[in-house]
């Protein structure tokens, strides 16, 4: 599995990161954007991914107003965070977390 999230610099150590991963929509523009019902609003937010029905249209990248729908050329689907949790556990600085929000 590939990562859905990414670290980008924003100039070096002194400006800092900038951290892009999905946040969870209430009313994900990506779902809305598939034609095949691919990408489904889960409860709570953000998106269940279904690859089966994926045809690789690139529409759910092209919606995302926050660039976090990225994309996986080797199986030609989107890389969708599933919300597990994993890369707060690997964050050496602590400024990742998963939490519900009211």
């Amino acid at each position: 599995m590939k990562a859905a999230i990414h670290v980008k610099s924003l100039g070096g150590f002194e400006r800092g990161f900038s951290v892009i991963v999905c946040r969870a929509c209430k009313d994900p523009p990506c779902a809305k954007a598939c034609p095949t019902d691919a990408l489904i609003p889960r409860k709570g937010g953000g998106v269940i991914f279904y690859a089966n029905k994926c045809i690789g249209c690139r529409a759910c990248v092209d919606a995302c107003p926050i660039g976090a729908v990225f994309w996986d050329d080797s199986v030609n689907k989107p890389i969708i965070c599933v919300y597990c949790g994993y890369c707060v556990d690997f964050c050496p600085h602590g400024v990742i977390a998963l939490k519900e929000v009211e």
